[in-house]
């Protein structure tokens, strides 16, 4: 279906909204004409369920007129009075979900149609409001700065008053807006690079901004959390080797969790646990715990709960958390809570993954495989963690046969596969040697045993890492 103004309005409109346009249309404040109730009412017969035929211009003025011929140029002029409602209602649902907005257009109203009464106890009521949100993300530094702008102008209107202070105020209020405004640019390219530093130098006036930050740290904690969040998040970043970001991140998002807006919440979860992911792929453990705190905690704040669409490595991630934990019933309570959750289109699959990594926790070595045989291997994801689960099950129930096939298997699909893997290439490529030398190693004296441990140690990105040395340690 070719995607017209109209179409797409209406088949992405969702059915609550569908409903509510369709009482704004019986408005007489909104819409005088009685064709527009029609049209409506002849798209809700097939509401959501439209297609081509249904903005057929025969089909419309057979519905419309009775007949299925001639006033052409009327269908096409009521579509587009149906099309411009349709906007004007968006618009006012959007505002309606703005107060912000809907408060900035309120006050501005009330001084130009001379109410200076309502302006005064408008715009003072809005700026004590001000003084104490705790989200205040870039929308409200905008609105806050444009509410001061709108106040000092009409107030500077009076020549005698004296608006220095205001000034150095409103001053204040575009300093803070773009502070952050140009951090989050910042972390948004840097959080894309793997090698930040470069260009983060590129990254005009950050210096001064991280500088202005640091000078007046206690300023910025206390009184605007997102800056102060979004800072830490980019040093992170910037010196991932400085634990010291990571632990004032985390201490701040789990002691403001209730009170930071959903939005804020996960630009801090992904930071948190990548950089706990990355810190535990080149062996430093401790940062598995940190990593399972913070799935523990944000789970407490409800914060999966209202993500109705999970990615499948965000599901997956805190199912694997929990057992290389040792906590394999965290992982089962998560899993029963959240498969629901997960994003339709990866939600077979991601399930299907998640009950044969579960089940090869609990050593059910037998279900393994008949879970990995319903994925469907649409990504390179699921086929990578399967031939992994594979590999593994198979030297645990002792078919290395199996196991060598499966190895060689995988070989050939990373080589087929290999830039767009990147560097997961080699970490999984080091997976498939080492459980291959694993086999060999039965045979083996303990002087290679040995050698193969520190060499492991010293490989310390490689997949499976830990079940590997667990195994290795078992021929000892």
């Amino acid at each position: 279906m070719r995607e017209t103004k109209i179409s797409e309005l209406l088949r992405k409109l969702p059915a609550s909204e569908f409903k509510k346009f369709g009482e704004f249309l019986n408005s007489p404040i909104h819409n005088k004409s009685k064709k527009n109730i029609l049209l409506y009412n002849y798209f809700r017969q097939f509401y959501p369920n439209l297609n081509e035929s249904h903005f057929n211009i025969n089909n419309i003025s057979r519905y419309i007129y009775q007949k299925s011929y001639g006033k052409e140029q009327n269908i096409r002029t009521l579509l587009s009075n149906f099309t411009d409602l349709m906007e004007i209602f968006i618009e006012l649902s959007e505002l309606e979900n703005r107060p912000h907005i809907k408060n900035l257009l309120q006050i501005d109203s009330y001084y130009k149609r001379n109410m200076i009464k309502l302006f005064s106890l408008k715009s003072g009521e809005i700026l004590r409001n001000n003084q104490t949100e705790f989200n205040k993300d870039i929308e409200f530094y905008f609105y806050d700065f444009m509410v001061n702008a709108v106040t000092n102008h009409h107030l500077g209107e009076d020549l005698d008053r004296d608006m220095d202070n205001d000034y150095f105020r409103l001053s204040e209020k575009a300093d803070m807006l773009y502070i952050l405004s140009k951090i989050k640019i910042a972390n948004t390219i840097l959080s894309r690079k793997m090698t930040p530093d470069k260009v983060y130098k590129n990254l005009w006036s950050i210096d001064s901004i991280i500088n202005y930050i640091e000078t007046n740290i206690e300023n910025i904690k206390g009184n605007h959390p997102v800056i102060f969040a979004e800072y830490n998040i980019l040093m992170m970043m910037v010196l991932p080797q400085n634990e010291h970001y990571f632990n004032s991140l985390k201490d701040y998002a789990f002691e403001n969790i209730n009170k930071f807006k959903y939005e804020e919440l996960t630009q801090m979860y992904y930071s948190l646990t990548n950089y706990c992911v990355n810190r535990i792929s080149v062996g430093e453990d401790k940062y598995l715990t940190n990593l399972y705190t913070i799935h523990r905690k944000f789970e407490k704040a409800g914060f999966y709960m209202k993500n109705t669409k999970l990615h499948y490595i965000d599901f997956l991630a805190v199912i694997i958390c929990g057992i290389n934990i040792n906590n394999v019933n965290w992982s089962k309570y998560f899993f029963d809570k959240y498969k629901n959750h997960i994003a339709p289109v990866f939600k077979e699959d991601t399930i299907a993954l998640a009950q044969a990594t579960i089940s090869f926790a609990e050593k059910k070595y037998e279900v393994v495989t008949e879970h990995i045989s319903k994925l469907s291997y649409r990504y390179s994801y699921f086929y990578l963690k399967a031939k992994e689960m594979l590999i593994k099950t198979y030297y645990e129930t002792g078919e290395i046969n199996l196991m060598l096939l499966c190895i060689d298997a995988t070989k050939q699909y990373l080589k087929r596969h290999k830039e767009m893997l990147s560097y997961h290439y080699d970490r999984f490529m080091q997976f498939l040697n080492y459980s291959a030398k694993l086999v060999k190693l039965q045979d083996m004296n303990q002087t290679d045993i040995r050698f193969m441990l520190k060499k492991l140690d010293e490989d310390r990105d490689t997949i499976a890492r830990q079940w590997l040395m667990d195994k290795i340690i078992e021929l000892k």
